[in-house]
């Protein structure tokens, strides 16, 4: 498999003596076109083909080789080898796939490395590592003649594998984000062909939970909690009960913080994790749903609405009984003066006639009861 902007060569693992007679054929589709005639040692090239100027015949060697491939490139490739005898046939099957940017993600401080997936690094190659966003991006690295450049500026930082041609990179700052791509050139065109897009982020912080207002809580046992945490690419802000997650919030403006809220209950016993995360870190930070909020939470909510409508009750009974204690004394006052007024009145009479009965028993001394005189 081959990626597109990358070169490819055809060629016979064979031994034999010099191959004068050949034929190279393109199949795709069902549709077999004839790229490559040589006769004797001398090549005929078919014009019209898709390839061009791109195809190019070795002719010793009986290969062909194909420079910046593109998608529409992949068929199937035969070389027909004409002897005196039996006709040799050997098939090649071509694949070229998008040769899309490779995305590495890595965390401030860590190291990464680029591995273009060569197993060997071929005598006569050259292995080239660019910096920007293009392949004609300044030179940071290079593998040729088996000797190693590295960027003096980036000596500290880079290391080339001189068996692999993989390109790593030494505690990763914000300032080496960015494009880097990788040519292996046999010749003058790219065998391999690697686009690198190095994304490095900071560490999340922690989420802070804080209580919600109080006008959220609804009732006895329930309560809210907000999780908060500091905005950044691809920041994500999650709520798990449990390993379920159960909601989750994220802000391309990193300007504003995240902010996600949850209601709990308090029962049953439950932990909630808050989980703040990006590509290559996270950060948690838990509760337990009983302890964060417990069953007499709302009891304490609820008692004080109970004491606002008792209170004034209780202080209207006692006014009441206060007026009407001191209506009482003030009747029971009043009673006293009008007896002692009567009596007043009356004492003269009771006088005169408790002065005559003592003369009438100083008088008649004897008298018993039951005569008279």
């Amino acid at each position: 498999m081959k990626l597109d902007g990358e070169t490819v060569t055809l060629h016979l693992n064979q031994t034999q003596p010099r191959i004068n007679n050949y034929v190279w054929t393109y199949s795709r589709h069902n549709l077999v076109l004839t790229i490559a005639i040589v006769t004797q040692g001398k090549v005929t090239l078919v014009n019209g083909t898709r390839f061009g100027n791109r195809l190019q015949t070795n002719i010793e060697m009986a290969s062909i080789t194909i420079s910046n491939l593109t998608i529409n490139d992949s068929g199937i490739f035969q070389v027909q080898i004409l002897t005196e005898t039996i006709p040799q046939l050997y098939r090649f099957n071509l694949t070229v796939k998008d040769n899309s940017v490779i995305y590495e993600k890595v965390l401030e401080g860590n190291n990464v490395t680029l591995d273009p997936g060569i197993k060997t690094l071929l005598k006569g190659c050259t292995v080239k590592w660019t910096q920007g966003p293009d392949c004609n991006g300044t030179l940071i690295a290079q593998w040729e003649d088996a000797e190693i450049f590295i960027n003096e500026t980036l000596k500290d930082v880079l290391q080339l594998d001189n068996k692999t041609g993989a390109l790593t990179m030494n505690r990763m700052t914000m300032s080496l984000e960015g494009f880097y791509c990788l040519m292996m050139l046999c010749g003058h065109e790219p065998h391999i062909l690697r686009k690198y897009h190095i994304i490095v982020y900071e560490h999340v912080p922690t989420p802070h939970l804080s209580s919600a207002p109080a006008n959220v809580t609804q009732s006895d046992g329930i309560c809210s909690v907000n999780c908060s945490v500091r905005n950044a690419p691809e920041v994500l802000l999650s709520w798990y009960q449990g390993e379920k997650n159960i909601d989750e919030i994220s802000d391309s403006d990193i300007s504003v913080n995240l902010t996600l809220p949850l209601q709990i209950q308090s029962q049953p016993e439950t932990i909630y994790t808050c989980r703040a995360s990006n590509p290559v870190s996270d950060a948690t930070a838990s509760l337990n749903s009983t302890q964060w909020c417990p069953p007499h939470h709302s009891g304490h909510k609820s008692m004080l609405w109970i004491l606002v409508g008792v209170v004034p009750a209780v202080t209207v009974l006692v006014i009441l009984i206060i007026y009407l204690y001191k209506r009482r004394n003030r009747q029971g006052a009043q009673g006293a003066c009008n007896m002692f007024t009567l009596h007043q009145m009356t004492s003269p009479q009771n006088d005169s006639v408790s002065e005559g009965s003592d003369e009438r028993l100083l008088a008649n001394p004897t008298q018993q009861p039951g005569q008279t005189q």
